[in-house]
């Protein structure tokens, strides 16, 4: 189960955001199995380092958590169009 959803992450990053790293077809179009992978891909990173200190699945998803799923899947997301502002993003919400 993905720690955020496909419309958290528009809203948070924006539309034209999203779309920047998830057309898949140059449709101007984000692709939804793509976000939906890169959310579920970015949520198994945060249960491997939260494994270690805290039992799994969590209850409910704080804020902070949605937050560093939405940077990490952006990240994996943008693969060579990554920016400075998303690798930042997702170094931050690794440490």
């Amino acid at each position: 189960m993905a720690y955020a959803t496909a419309q958290e992450m528009a809203d948070r990053v924006g539309v034209d955001a999203l779309a920047s790293v998830a057309d898949r077809d140059w449709d101007a179009v984000n692709e939804s199995e793509a976000v939906a992978a890169a959310l579920d891909d970015a949520s198994a990173d945060i249960d491997s380092y939260l494994a270690m200190r805290y039992p799994l699945p969590l209850s409910e998803t704080p804020a902070a958590v949605k937050r560093v799923c939405i940077d990490i899947a952006m990240y994996h997301l943008a693969g060579d169009k990554t920016t400075e502002q998303i690798e930042a993003r997702y170094k931050k919400g690794i440490a």
